[in-house]
């Protein structure tokens, strides 16, 4: 997935996730309609779920003393338990974050788009499609 390198924020401190409004300028924030996606909402998402892929790969493809082992997991005698519990535990993540995706773009229980223009439309549904591959 990145060719035995970090991620480039493997080293940044977890910030807050950005706010889903809108804004009209700098610094008047709009209120959106009922109905209306925000149109920060997927990369909000897009955040969440690159900081689980970031700690799968930290976790599952680097050794133990923290460089990459060429792309492969490693897998010594002594890490067996450890890495299967990491994996059941990220697999968890994983499972949360599918269920708590913004209805948006969701692909488990997706909201209607019946009210949003076409170009709209099809943009969330490129947007879940690529929440989900990933």
């Amino acid at each position: 997935m990145t060719y035995g390198r970090p991620t480039m924020t493997v080293h940044v401190p977890e910030l807050p996730l950005p706010s889903v409004a809108e804004y009209e300028n700098e610094d008047t924030a709009v209120q959106l309609p009922p109905g209306v996606p925000s149109k920060m909402g997927y990369y909000v998402e897009h955040i969440r779920q690159c900081r689980i892929l970031g700690e799968i790969l930290s976790n599952i493809y680097h050794s133990p003393t923290g460089g990459p082992n060429v792309g492969t997991p490693y897998y010594g005698a002594d890490t067996q338990p450890r890495r299967l519990d990491a994996v059941i535990e990220l697999d968890a993540k994983l499972s949360r974050y599918e269920r708590a995706v913004n209805s948006w773009v969701s692909w488990i229980s997706p909201a209607e788009l019946d009210g949003l223009d076409p170009d709209r439309r099809l943009i969330i549904a490129g947007q879940r499609t690529v929440l989900h591959g990933r």
